[in-house]
């Protein structure tokens, strides 16, 4: 996100997954035309990023089955190095055949789009299907991947 207006469309589909009412101000104010103090990306990027649970997968468990889903390389591509509504809002769309845009006041708009087959397991992954105790849809924690990982041995014990 090396120009402004990735960084504006980032920070748009970041904005529906933040609860915190300091960094969505921020966030409009960075996106404002008109303020000329607007707080600096990197700062409100590491602020989004790090605004997270202490359930959050460290670096070393990322690369574990847990963390894993089935995407065509197109969808995996297209939502890069998104927060994890953002990547939610991909996939949904992905699976309707829809693209789903957080437009310039925030509001969802849906057109038509590529459609993709998003596995079943994939698409419960994302809809935090496999945990029904999360109270945080804002990312993919320890424990959503715990109850994932679960449902995997549980279903292939039965094949074992």
């Amino acid at each position: 996100m090396e120009n402004e207006e990735e960084q504006k469309e980032w920070l748009r589909a970041s904005f529906i997954g933040i609860t915190e009412q300091k960094t969505q101000e921020e966030i409009k104010s960075f996106l404002s035309e008109t303020n000329e103090e607007k707080p600096s990306f990197e700062v409100l990027y590491t602020n989004i990023m790090s605004a997270s649970t202490d359930k959050k997968l460290r670096d070393n468990e990322k690369d574990m089955l847990w963390n894993f889903t089935l995407l065509d390389a197109s969808t995996n591509r297209s939502y890069g190095n998104a927060i994890f509504p953002a990547k939610r809002r991909v996939i949904i769309g992905k699976d309707k055949g829809k693209k789903i845009i957080v437009g310039a006041n925030f509001e969802i708009n849906e057109t038509e789009g590529a459609i993709a087959f998003i596995p079943p397991c994939t698409k419960n992954v994302f809809l935090k299907y496999y945990n029904p105790m999360t109270n945080n849809i804002r990312e993919w924690d320890k424990e959503d991947a715990e109850a994932y990982m679960t449902n995997i041995k549980n279903t292939l014990y039965l094949f074992l």
